[in-house]
């Protein structure tokens, strides 16, 4: 759902288009879907405007469309589209009082500039059912084409200033819009990739780095439906073949920080194991985690034994405990889930100091979130910024 709208500050009158109450046939109104409709051109189809087709034949045209007549002598639809093609499929199938030249009810719109159209098309858009984020960003980039004033247009989306600009981050590049589009990236992730790589002047970076992860994926994709066919018979989940449900808030801010360094972006980016224990209540959540313990990395390794031998032996201590409810004794835990001495145990004392000094340094996470690399498992979520920094993007929802 889009963010309430912050109203301009000025709001002397952005028009001079005055409007004048009609009617005209309706084989005489010319539709130009791609500069005032805004929609899909799926939304245009007998299936899409089959309520409205009910409703027309119902009750009639409640509502007049709005048209101007261009240089050509064309009246051209500004508002109205749905409501004109659901009135031509009608008169196509013959429905009573529904006929090739039968009058519309309409308001025509003179003296008005092509940006006093556009802003009215994509209001009317906006007011009658919310755009998809998609089409929303096409519609930003049309009217940033148009050069219409920031506020004008935010107003006209239903969004705020920062909401439109972040669009039109996006839709100013294509090559990303066809990302959203495809639901490769989510919308906001796509803009925060973008507002990175703008300030730090590494956009080309940041495309030929995507543009090599979604065809890696899109190949790791189709490689397990393949196997999942021949051992099972039937293939992935829809769900499970998308490519966005892959692209984790720990490998976005991966690449966040590879972006800001100017490095290509790679797909090494820790994943969390989230052990987590809180000895002031008593909870542990150990969730489920698999690996391959045949290529998965040592040092990962490592990080998942310590974990779970802190685990091991957080539950003794916890059995011990039970066995003599009366002893009153606090009982004394490591907060750490990561028992480096364990590690070092293994023979490890190398990867063991590795640990210790990114633990110094705070790059392992708080209350016990180990980090460590698993295979992806898919999920729903719109957008994985949110789980990244939901104070930045607190009034930035999707639609």
């Amino acid at each position: 759902m889009a963010d309430e709208p912050k109203r301009p500050e000025n709001l002397d009158r952005a028009t001079q288009a005055e409007m004048r109450e009609t009617t005209v046939p309706l084989n005489e109104l010319f539709l130009d879907p791609e500069r005032h409709s805004h929609r899909e051109m799926a939304e245009l189809t007998r299936s899409a405007l089959d309520d409205l087709m009910k409703s027309l034949r119902l009750e009639g045209q409640q509502v007049p469309i709005e048209f101007f007549t261009n240089d050509g002598g064309k009246r051209v639809v500004i508002k109205g589209h749905r409501r004109v093609t659901a009135s031509r499929f009608l008169a196509e199938d013959k429905a009573p009082d529904f006929f090739e030249a039968m009058p519309i009810r309409a308001i025509e719109v003179v003296n008005s500039t092509p940006e006093d159209r556009l802003v009215r098309s994509i209001a009317d858009n906006c007011q009658r059912r919310d755009l998809s984020a998609v089409e929303r960003m096409r519609a930003a980039k049309r009217l940033f084409d148009f050069a219409v004033p920031i506020d004008r247009a935010a107003w006209a989306l239903g969004v705020s200033p920062k909401t439109y600009e972040r669009d039109l981050r996006v839709a100013r590049h294509a090559w990303m819009l066809a990302y959203v589009f495809e639901e490769v990236i989510g919308a906001t992730t796509a803009a925060k990739l973008l507002e990175t790589a703008e300030q730090s002047k590494n956009v080309p970076l940041l495309k030929d780095g995507i543009e090599g992860w979604v065809a890696d994926r899109k190949r790791a994709i189709r490689e397990r439906d393949r196997r999942r066919r021949a051992e099972k018979g039937e293939g992935l989940k829809d769900s499970e073949k998308k490519v966005k449900q892959y692209l984790k808030p720990d490998l976005v801010k991966h690449w966040l920080q590879r972006i800001k360094d100017g490095k290509p972006l790679d797909d090494d980016s820790s994943y969390y194991f989230p052990a987590e224990f809180d000895p002031k209540t008593s909870k542990l959540r150990v969730p489920s985690v698999s690996m391959d313990l045949a290529k998965e990395p040592i040092g990962h390794l490592a990080k998942v034994a310590g974990t779970l031998q802190s685990v091991s032996k957080a539950l003794s201590t916890y059995l011990q405990r039970r066995r003599h409810e009366q002893d009153d004794e606090p009982i004394e835990i490591d907060d750490s889930l990561l028992d480096l001495d364990y590690v070092r145990q293994l023979g490890l004392d190398r990867i063991a100091d590795q640990l210790a000094e990114q633990q110094a340094g705070g790059k392992t996470p708080d209350a016990g979130d180990i980090e460590v690399r698993v295979e992806p498992v898919p999920r729903d979520e719109e957008n994985v910024l949110d789980e990244i920094d939901a104070a930045e993007f607190d009034d930035e929802e999707e639609s």
